[in-house]
């Protein structure tokens, strides 16, 4: 039965690696732990810094066609700003990120 590594030891190989620019699997290798196992350490380290009570929802929006010489512009949560003359070029361009 392995060894079960101190909650502070995990944090400082966390760290190090966050700093280390490896990838998860490289850096798990070279440290000599379980893929999976650091992996696991990464997910419960997210799960603990999340902000509680913000669950995702997603919900459905209409929107109304601009006046004329108007337009569109919507800013994405990852920072991405779209600008268009209608809703369904917006739209488009939309799906057309995401595909």
């Amino acid at each position: 039965m392995a060894a079960v590594m101190p909650a502070t030891e995990r944090a400082a190989l966390i760290l190090a690696y966050q700093r280390s620019g490896l990838t998860q699997r490289v850096f798990a290798q070279r440290e000599g732990i379980k893929y999976s196992t650091f992996t696991a350490w990464l997910q419960g380290r997210r799960r603990a810094e999340a902000p509680e009570g913000k669950n995702v929802r997603f919900a459905e929006v209409a929107m109304p066609e601009p006046a004329t010489g108007g337009g569109i512009t919507m800013e994405l949560p990852d920072g991405v700003v779209i600008r268009g003359c209608s809703t369904r070029e917006v739209t488009e361009l939309v799906l057309a990120l995401r595909g």
